[in-house]
């Protein structure tokens, strides 16, 4: 447009002038692959946070996946349950869930635990979805037995759990 003279186009069939512009070429798709990977590695970073909790909890790969557990009673006759995801440690909103005690009658959190996580992990097994790298249960020793008896009864045996002890905040291993 500003040049004020014709441009002449020039399309090599061989020797040095194709070489070249073979090598731009090759050059150009190697620089678009390696945006490309950058860009893809950099969207799924797993945070320093996530391996210091497997180096912590001696877990055989990085907790990526993190699943929470809790139950509550409001009031005398309404128990329910919650649980939380978290992935690459960020919360995954769309994976919350919020459950009606259905098989419980009074004030059982053990128990609760135990129908809360085997109607969730029921249902991945259900859904032939993955299990999350980690659980974690609100709660004590006894809270975490109940998880552990309702994962053994559906022979779920190799995802971690551990219980997170509110009194002391401590971290309760099996």
């Amino acid at each position: 447009k500003d040049r004020k003279r014709p441009v002449k186009l020039i399309f090599p069939q061989r020797g040095e002038r194709l070489a070249l512009l073979e090598m731009a070429a090759t050059n150009s798709r190697l620089a678009q692959n390696e945006l490309l990977t950058q860009k893809a590695t950099a969207a799924v970073r797993i945070p320093d946070g996530v391996f210091q909790l497997q180096k912590d909890l001696r877990l055989p790969v990085p907790p990526r996946s993190i699943v929470a557990f809790d139950v509550s009673n409001l009031g005398e006759t309404d128990p329910v349950g919650s649980l939380v995801y978290f992935r690459d440690g960020k919360p995954l909103k769309r994976e919350y869930r919020h459950f009606k005690i259905k098989t419980v009658v009074g004030r059982n959190d053990f128990a609760m635990i135990g129908e809360l996580v085997s109607r969730w992990f029921s249902d991945l097994v259900e859904e032939g979805k993955e299990f999350p790298d980690l659980a974690l249960i609100d709660g004590g020793s006894w809270q975490l037995s109940a998880a552990l008896r309702a994962l053994e009864a559906l022979n779920i045996t190799d995802v971690p759990v551990i219980g997170l002890a509110k009194r002391l905040e401590q971290v309760v291993l099996p």
